[in-house]
């Protein structure tokens, strides 16, 4: 079946089937659902949009939730951690206030970017500088895994610790692994990973700039994502699948090779019988914990939600089709208000970051909890544009020529992520 008639069936289906988040995942056919982002967003990655230039990031693709905390107005606030995979391999703090309905995205300083290949001993050719396609923070350790692309002998696992900034956060404060007081200041110590099995997993599909950009993980788990082993071309008309390996890893010492195990790996064609789509690429991961994963499929516009056994066995999941407008043009690009947001091309969704409504009561990911999911844009010139000749603003266009960067926010609950899902028993609504 080609690209085109999968996706006219799913929206057929689509129409057709309500989404009856009570039933179990094995026993639906075309589990889709379609997503609008909230309200406010998307929203420019840039904490002065109007002076946005020169750009605090411009290709945001590697995304994590750090923590969230309540700032002294009594506001709620969600702290993420951002790579960059332009050359100067930029890794970023950023906080956004999570109830606002006009989000601003405040950077907290430069000091997690590492120095340059070669001043900082990180095992990257400094000729190729960084290629940071995806972040995880491990909390547990106070560590951050990073994938790097770039060249060929460079696709690697990487892992660095994580060391406080000594800036005190608001009340509150509680992340993955409980309550914390850590603000991310310096990333130190980096080095390459020889995860056993990567090879084995990935190895032949790997190639210049052709790598890992889904990277997640939990407590004792790494889970990582090639982007595609086809061509852009090859997807396009076919539906092709990608790849995933999953890893045991030491919840005190993730770095420790000698107690990490490859424990699965998966060709996602595998998943399209439950999902009703195939995944293509694997842009972005997030893990919840061991057994609920989320990714992002870039080239389909689709968010795709996993479930795995103990052990590492696909048992479960559903896509998610997203909504992805561009954001709203300022007061200061002096163009005519558009009737509704921009509709681009095909922006280029390359990262994810789930985290949890409630506060410091969350202590695991579970039923009855809504998730915001953040996703994040790695600019591509020729969907980041506008899709029709209907509303032209040639400042507004100027930004999406320059590259600057967006993000987007959806809020599912989680049993609509994983209906009749908790851990490896059913949900009793």
């Amino acid at each position: 079946m080609t690209r085109f008639h999968s996706f006219i069936l799913t929206m057929l289906i689509t129409l057709l089937l309500p989404a009856l988040t009570g039933a179990s995942v094995q026993d639906r056919v075309y589990p889709v659902i379609g997503l609008a982002p909230d309200d406010g967003y998307p929203v420019w990655l840039a904490d002065d949009v109007d002076n946005y230039l020169p750009l605090r990031t411009s290709q945001t693709s590697g995304l994590d939730w750090v923590f969230s905390d309540t700032d002294p107005e009594g506001n709620q606030r969600h702290w993420l951690i951002m790579a960059d995979d332009s050359d100067p391999g930029g890794i970023h703090l950023v906080s956004l206030e999570a109830e606002s309905v006009e989000p601003v995205v405040n950077f907290h300083g430069d000091t997690l970017t590492p120095p340059p290949p070669g001043v900082s001993l990180i095992p990257v050719t400094p000729g190729d500088g960084y290629d940071w396609e995806g972040i995880a923070y491990h909390p547990w350790s106070e560590t951050v895994f990073i994938a790097q692309e770039g060249a060929l002998s460079d696709i690697a696992i990487y892992i660095g610790q994580v060391s406080s900034a000594g800036i005190d956060i608001g009340s509150d404060g509680y992340g993955r692994a409980g309550e914390t007081g850590l603000v991310p200041g310096y990333i130190t110590n980096i080095r390459q990973l020889e995860l056993p099995g990567f090879s084995d997993v990935f190895g032949p599909y790997l190639d210049q700039n052709v790598g890992i950009e889904g990277i997640a993980c939990s407590e004792d788990r790494l889970f990582l994502g090639l982007e595609s082993p086809h061509t852009m071309t090859d997807r396009f008309f076919d539906d092709l699948s990608t790849v995933m390996g999953i890893w045991k890893i030491d919840s005190g010492n993730p770095g420790n090779i000698d107690s990490c195990e490859l424990i699965a790996s998966h060709d996602t064609s595998g998943w399209t019988e439950i999902l009703g789509d195939t995944v293509e690429t694997i842009c972005g991961l997030d893990a919840l914990d061991n057994n609920h994963v989320v990714g992002l499929d870039r080239d389909n516009q689709e968010i795709f939600s996993v479930t795995f056994s103990d052990t590492g066995e696909f048992t479960g999941g559903r896509i998610f089709y997203l909504d992805t407008p561009g954001p709203g043009p300022l007061e200061s690009d002096g163009c005519e208000e558009p009737v509704e947001l921009p509709r681009l091309v095909k922006p280029s969704l390359e990262s994810i970051a789930l985290v949890p409504s409630g506060g410091t009561e969350i202590t695991s990911f579970s039923v009855g909890v809504d998730y915001s999911i953040y996703v994040a844009v790695d600019p591509w010139a020729p969907g980041w544009a506008l899709l029709t000749d209907e509303w032209r603003c040639e400042n507004y266009e100027s930004r999406l020529t320059d590259l600057l960067p967006a993000i987007y926010r959806y809020t599912v609950p989680f049993e609509v992520l994983f209906p009749g899902y908790v851990g490896d028993a059913e949900s009793t609504d």
